[in-house]
């Protein structure tokens, strides 16, 4: 009677593994673009030529209690290589005895914005309020710049961004770097992620079809653009999703400069990470229905590009959720097997071990490519490199972890974070 069910497990397994075999072939297809993205991220990217013209341009911060980091911000604009006078920073704060104010008052071409309603907790919220006021107000600056407070901008930054911009662009990224590389493994891993979408995303999209992802922060938006929207209408958790959509369904073009870069302060333990995290993937789906939208568009225009941007997380959500599932159903039915007294336990938890160890692995030479690819950008000591990249499959699986949490957390909010 053993043999026999030991025999049942064994078929199991193998029907199993012929299911992971399909769905792993699957995901060789949906992932298949990514890997040519991924060479050609080493070829130079997509260059803009010089500018004519020498824009106008509001910076705009929302920064409520940020007085331990905005200085850093604002010195990097002071010390921006572009004509000052073309140039006014807006900082977007919750009220006038915040700390933060007297930091701006000691700067000059720096405005503050107090928000009049506070009801919206959300940083799409507060640049609504701002926007209104300045399209109510006709401050027709050419174009917006959007930071977070913790940035910090290269000399050149505006100065490539306007050669984007002159170049007819009105939507561009500029090259999102981590400031604090070496704080911890958990901070490199934040930044080595948003490099991998510099380079092995946005580089590539740029290039063949203009449709860059915008990643929270250091965009450029054109002031036509705001007025063709009726103001910042982005209020979802991740306004910068809702954004790229919304450029899709109005073919508004979205590029990435590789030259113009700036640096953003990663969190620095896994706790804030993760409340990151599931904030950014409520958000994302809070965007369900415009990117939706997208994708019926770029379905019924055959546009290859929306098309691309609109599966998004599709291909690697498919291929996380492949293994995890494969994984945790081998582990199952090793234990359930081991507990009966059959013999097909050790082949199920094999298979657990070698396909975990197999997925840890190339997390980490994953990690190791990213670094050696922008090593021309990246500040970040040898040991701190190997720290993080052992440390990088683990930060990923907060991502798969957060993915599921967030179902449950229904309300997440716009939260200030505390530096550590």
């Amino acid at each position: 009677m053993i043999a026999v069910e030991s025999n049942m497990i064994y078929e199991i397994l193998k029907y199993a593994d012929i299911i992971f075999l399909c769905l792993f072939a699957v995901s060789g297809l949906l992932m298949a673009h990514r890997v040519f993205y991924h060479f050609y991220g080493y070829t130079p990217a997509l260059s803009f030529p010089k500018a004519r013209k020498n824009h106008s341009y509001a910076i705009v911060v929302p920064a409520r209690y940020e007085s331990d980091v905005i200085e850093g911000l604002l010195e990097s604009i002071k010390n921006q290589d572009y004509p000052k006078s073309l140039i006014k920073t807006f900082v977007i704060v919750e009220s006038p005895d915040d700390p933060t104010c007297i930091i701006c008052s000691r700067y000059d071409s720096v405005e503050l914005f107090i928000r009049p309603d506070l009801n919206t907790q959300t940083k799409g919220g507060a640049l609504r309020q701002f926007f209104s006021a300045m399209l109510e107000n006709k401050n027709n600056f050419d174009a917006y710049f959007i930071f977070d407070a913790d940035n910090i901008l290269a000399p050149t930054f505006i100065s490539e961004m306007n050669s984007s911009f002159d170049s007819g662009y009105k939507l561009c990224i500029g090259f999102r770097n981590g400031k604090n590389w070496n704080s911890s493994s958990v901070a490199a891993s934040n930044a080595a992620f948003f490099i991998s979408i510099n380079s092995y995303q946005n580089k590539c999209r740029t290039r063949f079809f203009r449709t860059g992802l915008i990643m929270g922060t250091g965009f450029l938006i054109a002031h036509d653009v705001i007025e063709k929207f009726g103001g910042w209408t982005f209020e979802t958790l991740t306004e910068d999703v809702e954004l790229s959509f919304s450029a899709a369904l109005r073919d508004i073009k979205v590029v990435f400069n590789e030259r113009a870069m700036f640096f953003d302060e990663q969190p620095t333990s896994l706790r804030v990470s993760w409340k990151q995290r599931v904030r950014w993937l409520r958000g994302f789906h809070q965007t369900k229905y415009i990117r939706q939208k997208a994708f019926k568009k770029s379905i019924k225009e055959k546009n290859l590009g929306n098309f691309e941007i609109s599966l998004f997380y599709i291909p690697i959500v498919f291929t996380v959720t492949s293994i995890a599932i494969y994984i945790v159903f081998n582990v199952m039915l090793g234990a359930a097997a081991f507990f009966a007294g059959f013999d097909g336990y050790l082949p199920a938890l094999f298979n657990a071990l070698v396909v975990s160890l197999g997925t840890y692995m190339f997390c980490v030479i994953y990690f190791i490519v990213i670094v050696i690819g922008n090593l021309r950008h990246i500040d970040l000591k040898f040991s701190r490199a190997i720290s993080a990249a052992l440390m990088y499959p683990v930060f990923l699986s907060f991502f798969a972890l957060s993915y599921f949490y967030c179902f449950f957390k229904k309300e997440v909010q716009w939260e200030r974070i505390n530096r550590e």
